[in-house]
């Protein structure tokens, strides 16, 4: 059994990266494509084999509502200043300032729902072409990065 081949098989405690870094090193530095492929299948031997843990689905909302938040804020800020400076009467203000409010909101909606069908849309294109290549037509590196 190789030591890429060795790795694959004992994993021992909770810590450390999700793949055997040394093995995938040695194999780039041998320009060894199938080792590398396995070192980095492999789990380190301070890991326990288990898929990565993420905050959950929620936590991919955080940034769009603190950044959506805050210039909802700023804007609905600035608008309702102007209008008090321009000596508007309370209740334009606050119509002003609620209208504001309701066209941020539509705004910001819109604009991340398109950003993230765009950024899904390049994600797409970019895998694709990984999928149809096979492994072996491609070499690790033509030349040695190190001397």
């Amino acid at each position: 059994m190789s030591g890429y081949e060795a790795a694959t098989t004992s994993p021992t405690s909770p810590a450390g990266p999700s793949r055997d870094l040394e093995l995938a090193k040695k194999a780039y530095k041998d320009g060894d494509l199938t080792a590398s492929i396995a070192a980095h299948e492999a789990k380190s031997k301070g890991t326990t084999g288990t898929e990565e843990e993420h905050a959950g689905e929620g936590s991919e909302y955080i940034k769009s509502l603190v950044f959506g938040g805050l210039d909802g804020i700023i804007t609905t800020f600035a608008i309702v200043c102007a209008a008090v400076g321009a000596g508007l009467g309370n209740k334009t203000v606050i119509v002003m300032g609620l209208a504001n409010l309701v066209a941020d909101a539509i705004s910001m909606g819109l604009g991340d729902a398109l950003s993230e069908k765009a950024e899904y849309d390049y994600v797409k294109r970019e895998v694709s072409p990984l999928h149809s290549t096979p492994l072996h037509s491609t070499p690790l590196h033509s030349t040695p990065l190190h001397s």
